[in-house]
């Protein structure tokens, strides 16, 4: 026994026993916000849906796992923790919020606020989430790991990404809550939460059953298969999303959901038939590997947005060239004209972008 001791005494001195390490990932309160941290979220992150007013914003991409990392814009109202005053997130406890999370809040919500159920469908639920050490006296005093749909974000990913997400977005609540406890000059039942009030963005430790509780903000991953198969909103979506889309998704792919010119004036995919004002009308590049007849329309708004009347024109353009087409159309000062193209084949698919010419 005493050179079993003595040869695991050794190697604690010689560093070759890191499971007797003492916890070193544990952390402390931030004292001040990360650097680059948002007040609101920026727009470039954000999207919403068709039919829900939520909105959502992409943190980060995981290539190898076909997926996306998400934080809701909103905070869900309050929840308490822990009403045993633990820090572990622990979906296994029924009284952790963690087990609330993935039960009854992503079945019906919290404070008359829920999770669309066309994003829900495609959560990773096997995602296997990494957390910092609590308190080393407490009932997570290692990292761990374990495997949810739903969490809330750890102190590391709230420092990697704050400058991606608001940590506010309007909201009145005086902070929301992290998943990480306090470990370092804490207790065992204090979990850190980011503050809205004093100091914004600094985190602080709370007392796990803090009876009024504190923001839930939920963070989660979305599978691929989310973007292909649910419609967003092209009028409020994020230029990064946008790019996200162009190139995760073939354009003809996305047909199902958006219209030609959406995918092309509103998210950005390379059009059929590229249009480019001229003095006299436009250019028609075509992209295409085949001849494309079309008609041009030219038309007219007046400074109220109203059309006003319209012109048209019809063209054969030869595969990869460019062919000028003279064309315009009459509009009142302060009014615009914009130029289309359709297909010549009876569908009238508008199958370029749209050029907008403004009147002086």
């Amino acid at each position: 026994m005493k050179r079993k001791l003595a040869a695991a005494m050794a190697a604690v001195m010689l560093g070759s026993v890191p499971y007797l390490t003492a916890y070193s990932e544990s952390v402390n309160r931030l004292a001040a916000a990360p650097a680059g941290a948002a007040e609101n979220s920026p727009t470039e992150n954000v999207f919403g849906m068709d039919g829900t007013e939520r909105e959502f914003v992409i943190l980060d991409n995981d290539d190898g796992e076909n997926e996306f990392f998400i934080i809701t814009k909103d905070i869900y109202g309050n929840k308490q923790y822990d009403p045993n005053n633990t820090q572990k997130f622990d979906v296994n406890d029924p009284n952790n919020i963690a087990s609330w999370l993935n039960g009854d809040f992503l079945m019906s919500g919290n404070d008359g606020m829920a999770l669309p159920s066309e994003l829900t469908k495609y959560i990773n639920y096997e995602h296997e989430w990494k957390t910092e050490a609590g308190f080393a006296s407490g009932n997570c005093p290692k990292d761990y790991t374990f495997k949810a749909g739903l969490a809330l974000m750890s102190q590391t990913e709230y420092v990697k990404y704050a400058g991606c997400f608001g940590i506010r977005d309007n909201s009145s609540s005086p902070g929301w809550w992290l998943r990480t406890g306090r470990g370092l000059q804490g207790a065992a039942g204090l979990v850190l939460r980011v503050s809205l009030t004093t100091a914004p963005g600094s985190t602080a430790g709370w007392d796990a059953n803090y009876a009024k509780g504190s923001g839930v903000k939920p963070v989660f991953y979305l599978k691929r298969a989310f973007f292909r198969n649910v419609r967003l909103n092209p009028d409020t979506m994020g230029d990064r999303v946008k790019e996200l889309l162009k190139k995760y998704y073939a354009r003809d792919e996305m047909r199902e959901l958006y219209t030609m010119r959406e995918l092309v004036d509103c998210i950005g995919y390379t059009p059929d038939i590229a249009l480019e004002k001229t003095e006299n009308g436009v250019s028609a590049v075509n992209n295409l590997k085949s001849e494309k007849k079309l008609v041009i329309i030219a038309a007219a708004y007046n400074y109220l947005g109203k059309c006003t009347g319209f012109e048209t024109a019809e063209c054969t353009v030869e595969p990869k060239s460019r062919r000028n087409v003279n064309i315009s159309a009459e509009t009142e000062s302060g009014g615009y004209v914009k130029y289309f193209a359709w297909t010549d084949d009876g569908t009238m698919d508008v199958i370029s972008n749209t050029v907008t010419a403004v009147t002086d």
